[in-house]
């Protein structure tokens, strides 16, 4: 087993002491533990965040193992959250997890305690769960990323960190640009998002996905979470 001298020897050689410390010291929530939200999760653990809280309702199924990294044969059929602890505790067994294996809506918010966190991602793509947390957060006065649409696209280099009231292009950005006007919480939404058109049609429901493209965000939202953070 290695010793936490040697598993941030490095992080703590780009970014420093002071800044590895406050990443130990973070406290970050990610509600989501799908194809976005499972790289999330990873880059964060690898960082040395301290405290992370762990979300998601779902159980892992086949169709997750093209893209989540949480997908195994191994992991069909488990919660999430569960896999999820299981992996931070494997990269970092000093870690604090805080676990919420259900759904967001009305009746859980609260459980979240949102207003303990550092930092939110938001990488579930259930608009009203999405809606309930943001206005949570905002609420709070806790910063929040949240992830829009991966599927249906390739094109790894066009994800870009913007307001949500500057998104094109994205079906899921475009509900929510609409929910948040009428609620009254579209000022300082930022997002993950790809402008990126629609590569295909979309046949019976089931959104087209390829690997790369979750994780590319998923990526991107930890790195600028990490990256405000040590600020």
């Amino acid at each position: 087993m290695c010793s936490n001298r040697d598993r941030y020897q490095r992080t703590e050689a780009l970014v420093g002491t002071e800044a590895l410390e406050k990443l130990k010291k973070a406290k970050v929530l990610i509600c989501g533990l799908g194809g976005v939200g499972g790289y999330t999760c990873e880059a964060l653990a690898r960082a040395g965040i301290g405290t992370l809280g762990l979300c998601d309702m779902d159980t892992v199924d086949p169709t997750n193992c093209n893209r989540q990294i949480l997908a195994l044969q191994s992991t069909i059929g488990r919660r999430k959250a569960d896999v999820a602890e299981e992996r931070v505790r494997e990269i970092d067994p000093d870690a604090q997890i805080r676990k919420f294996a259900f759904r967001i809506d009305a009746g859980t918010i609260a459980d979240l305690d949102v207003g303990s966190w550092d930092y939110i991602a938001d990488c579930i793509d259930d608009v009203d769960a999405k809606v309930l947390l943001i206005r949570a957060a905002k609420d709070a006065g806790v910063p929040i990323l949240c992830a829009m649409g991966t599927g249906n696209k390739l094109d790894a280099s066009a994800f870009q960190v913007c307001n949500i009231k500057k998104t094109e292009q994205d079906r899921l950005a475009k509900v929510m640009r609409r929910r948040l006007r009428d609620e009254g919480l579209d000022e300082g939404v930022t997002v993950v998002y790809s402008p990126e058109p629609p590569v295909t049609e979309i046949q019976n429901g089931v959104i087209p996905s390829i690997s790369y493209m979750p994780a590319t965000a998923g990526l991107r939202i930890a790195g600028e979470i990490l990256q405000n953070l040590i600020k």
